[in-house]
């Protein structure tokens, strides 16, 4: 599991522009941190989610405008 980096999070998408309410996704170093909705019951239970691990909805085109600007660069 990567460690938690000392540099501040970097937003690289979201759907909105307040950091505080909607999903985004974030670069941390090497890592990208994820922001998004809670899963329901139903959903979660199909997963297995170990200790220290958990899962979140994002909206598909947000995961491919992350992946655009990671490519892209800063």
């Amino acid at each position: 599991m990567a460690t938690h980096s000392e540099m501040a999070l970097r937003q690289i998408a979201g759907l909105c522009d307040d950091v505080k309410t909607c999903p985004k996704i974030f670069e941390d170093g090497s890592d990208v941190v994820v922001q998004g909705y809670d899963l329901d019951s139903a959903t979660e239970g199909q997963l297995y989610l170990p200790d220290g691990e958990s899962a979140v909805r994002l909206p598909g085109q947000l995961v491919l405008d992350a992946a655009r600007r990671l490519i892209e660069g800063p």
